[in-house]
């Protein structure tokens, strides 16, 4: 379904929604314009129609209805959740409490978040309300590499991590006009994360060696990240870099 609840523009985020009722995607559907009118809210009524669109779109949260047995949800997060970009997308499951009684393991691995039905209004704007906290925390941007471009040089700021979703590149360092190779980084690995954590310039430059598509994670929403997680969670992201450095 793409008519009245699709609003389209490339240069806003976007939040997908995903029910067969109809009534029930105009009734909360709107709503969601309202409270988020800096978003774009599209609705689907049919899974193949929202497979479609995830292929050409990464939305900032996902609402989902959990119909009949469940099985079209359950295998369409676990697949999901194999893909990088996708690990830490925010889901918010709507459907009968039944279902999270049987399945609270799987909705608390795979870190989707519920909203029972019959839905109540209260329930509802506080669950998408943390759920957008939580997605606003890291921002994703697409770039593309020709074979040879720079994605970044030894002593540049440290703004993005990046994972590598398609192509090959490689670590590098040069001196006096010679180029000394360090490592590779291959699709689905994440590069440009010591400077990053550990709030230095850059110690080495990355290029592409073939075509290649990157993801990139902006500094300031990956810091705010870190600051929401337990204390501890930076402190040994940054030893384990620090040890990884020094081999």
């Amino acid at each position: 379904m793409k008519n009245d609840l699709t609003y389209v523009d490339q240069n806003k985020r976007s939040i997908f929604f995903l029910d067969e009722n109809i009534e029930t995607l105009k009734k909360w559907g709107n709503l969601l314009v309202e409270d988020y009118p800096e978003f774009e809210v599209i609705a689907f009524d049919s899974w193949k129609e929202l497979k479609e669109e995830m292929e050409r779109t990464k939305p900032h949260l996902l609402i989902l209805e959990i119909n009949k047995d469940g099985k079209e949800f359950i295998d369409f997060v676990e697949n999901l959740r194999k893909q990088p970009l996708f690990k830490n997308s925010q889901i918010i499951a709507l459907g009968p409490r039944a279902f999270v009684e049987e399945h609270f393991s799987f909705l608390d691995n795979k870190g989707c978040q519920f909203i029972p039905k019959p839905i109540r209004q209260d329930t509802f704007r506080n669950t998408v309300q943390g759920a957008m906290a939580q997605a606003s925390a890291i921002s994703f941007q697409s770039a593309i590499l020709k074979k040879g471009d720079v994605l970044f040089r030894e002593g540049d700021l440290a703004e993005e991590l990046y994972i590598l979703k398609k192509g090959k590149l490689s670590v590098y360092k040069e001196n006096d006009g010679d180029l000394f190779i360090l490592g590779e980084v291959n699709e689905d690995e994440v590069v440009g994360e010591m400077a990053l954590v550990l709030e230095t310039t850059r110690s080495a430059s990355v290029k592409a060696e073939l075509d290649s598509e990157v993801i990139s994670f902006k500094v300031e929403g990956f810091r705010e990240y870190l600051k929401s997680q337990p204390f501890w969670f930076s402190r040994v992201l940054e030893t384990l870099i620090k040890r990884v450095k020094k081999v």
